[in-house]
């Protein structure tokens, strides 16, 4: 079973399919700044640190859940501080302290929401963000951390050097975006054919309306799962397809598309 390559339990697999972009030719000498607007686990960041090793980039992440936010910058100040492989023990010890008080279901994969409310409501202030991670991983089984991603330098130094800022993405500066040092991955929801696995709602019109105009101002690489109408929205960008494939039980296969200026 492959190591995880993250803290967090994401929906689909940008890091690993970042590799896809290798069939595209990305003169990444050309820039100085990585913008990912639709941050999650800031999978396309991840693979050009520690894939490419283009350490010396600046890479700035995006995302409108500010919990998510507010993690990332509580790890990295654990990070700066040297306390970060204590604060993951601590998340195993409390994931091991849940499993044994029944908190998990009987398959020890899924968590059982009112359980964890009621450990919630008895548990400080001070460990907040375990209990975050907690929730994030509800399909995850048992503990995350392994010494594996203890060892992994690279990724707690791109952490250490990123910048994370809660915001969603039709309000982040257009001047900030405009850089003609700067390149753009968009990510954005696939709420165009499934929204299924979004809790807020989106502004469709506008972030479409914004990402025509970074396609105009700004070197910049998204990716899609394939739609037709998106695929004519975009017609005048080039395109490459490729076959996504999901991990899981379910071994699902997706076509997604690749629409660049460069």
């Amino acid at each position: 079973m492959p190591q995880p390559q993250f803290i967090l339990d994401y929906t689909g697999n940008k890091y690993h399919e970042s590799k896809e972009t290798e069939k595209i030719n990305i003169n990444y000498d050309k820039y100085e700044t990585i913008i990912e607007p639709f941050g999650g686990s800031f999978g396309f960041s991840r693979y050009l640190y520690e894939k490419k090793g283009l350490t010396h980039l600046n890479y700035i992440i995006y995302d409108y859940d500010e919990d998510l936010i507010n993690f990332y910058n509580y790890f990295k100040d654990l990070i700066n501080n040297g306390e970060h492989l204590a604060f993951i023990d601590e998340y195993n010890n409390e994931v091991k302290k849940m499993t044994e008080n029944c908190i998990y279901e009987k398959d020890a994969r899924f968590l059982n929401i009112k359980k964890v409310k009621n450990f919630l409501n008895t548990y400080t202030q001070k460990n907040i963000f375990i209990m975050y991670l907690i929730k994030k991983n509800h399909f995850k089984s048992m503990t995350f951390c392994t010494p594996c991603l203890k060892k992994n330098c690279g990724f707690f130094e791109l952490i250490k050097n990123a910048t994370f800022i809660h915001s969603p993405f039709e309000n982040i500066d257009d001047a900030i975006l405009n850089d003609k040092k700067t390149f753009v991955y968009l990510d954005p929801p696939y709420i165009a054919t499934d929204n299924s696995t979004y809790e807020i709602p989106f502004n469709i019109n506008e972030i479409f309306k914004k990402m025509q105009h970074i396609f105009k101002t700004t070197d910049c690489l998204m990716v899609h799962q394939y739609n037709f109408l998106l695929c004519v929205a975009f017609e005048d960008k080039k395109q490459i397809q490729y076959e996504k494939r999901y991990g899981g039980t379910t071994k699902k296969k997706t076509k997604h598309v690749f629409f660049y200026n460069f």
